[in-house]
């Protein structure tokens, strides 16, 4: 397993009175690389957060009830990484089963491959000299400066860069060769809202 795609999650769990078992789980997701895990304390009687925040989890508190509620929490002051909200009562032992985050892996990579190919996400007209790429970058591109900020290719700002070279870890070698030398126009597509009913 790439250790770098690890390092891309942000594990988040909701708890509610779960000191008994936290412990195992944080460690059993520390064993398998996955370290940035925040865990939201939705209510808690125990010490579910003390032991969560010794275990090495970085502990926030929603005290509004709800496991929606906690997740959404959790993703306030995101980290420049992709969060995965589980629930512990169904959490497995990720440290006997890594293939679980393995293939959950592969399977974000093979929806975002998907998405890029269609012409929702990614436009390119050599003949026009134009790249166009969803809005949804335009609107969360800050997300991908940290990991893929990068001089002397693509084209675009720093935001607009990091963007491109992305996306270039997810197209055909021709496609990626003619993003990073960034001899084109850049262009954000409108956003199609039926999308989110799929």
């Amino acid at each position: 397993m790439n250790p770098s795609k690890l390092d891309t999650i942000l594990v988040i769990i909701p708890v509610l009175n779960e000191e008994a078992t936290i412990v195992q789980v944080i460690q059993s997701l520390q064993s398998i690389g996955l370290y940035q895990i925040r865990v939201v304390d939705n209510g808690s009687r125990d010490r579910s957060a003390a032991v969560a925040f010794k275990a090495g989890a970085e502990v926030l508190h929603e005290p509004i009830p709800g496991y929606g509620r906690a997740c959404w929490r959790g993703l306030q002051a995101m980290p420049d990484a992709i969060p995965w909200c589980v629930r512990l009562s169904v959490v497995h032992r990720y440290d006997k089963n890594p293939l679980l985050v393995k293939i959950w892996i592969e399977q974000l990579d093979d929806q975002v491959r998907k998405w890029l190919s269609s012409s929702n996400g990614l436009q390119i007209d050599r003949t026009q000299n134009c790249v166009a790429i969803s809005s949804i970058f335009d609107w969360f591109g800050q997300d991908w400066q940290a990991q893929y900020a990068i001089d002397g290719q693509f084209t675009g700002s720093v935001k607009e860069r990091s963007i491109l070279n992305f996306i270039s870890n997810y197209v055909n070698p021709e496609d990626k060769e003619y993003l990073e030398q960034g001899n084109y126009k850049l262009n954000y597509l409108n956003y199609d809202w039926s999308l989110n009913r799929q």
